[in-house]
């Protein structure tokens, strides 16, 4: 299949328009994480490994990533990547 020019630019734009709209909601959120953890009765110990954890998971995420893009190519990468984040929001709701 041949892409045309106009069909990648679209397509950067998509992807680059879903980075900017998850970011944004993920630091929406992140100022009432400490309030909501509490909340729901996680102490401040629970809270700081709940971050940790999610640090470390980005940690061990990023280059495994580089390494799915190396190996399969930016296609497979962001579907996989778009997958897991559907099987997470999904295990949340």
């Amino acid at each position: 299949m041949v892409e045309t020019k106009g069909e990648k630019r679209v397509a950067k734009w998509v992807v680059h328009g879903n980075i900017v709209v998850y970011a944004f909601a993920f630091w929406l959120c992140q100022p009432i994480l400490p309030h909501l953890s509490s909340e729901l009765g996680a102490d401040d110990v629970t809270y700081g490994y709940l971050q940790a954890v999610f640090s470390f998971c980005q940690f061990v995420g990023g280059p495994l990533m580089g390494v799915v893009m190396d190996a399969f190519g930016p296609r497979m990468a962001l579907i996989l990547s778009q997958g897991a984040g559907a099987v997470g929001y999904g295990l949340i709701a």
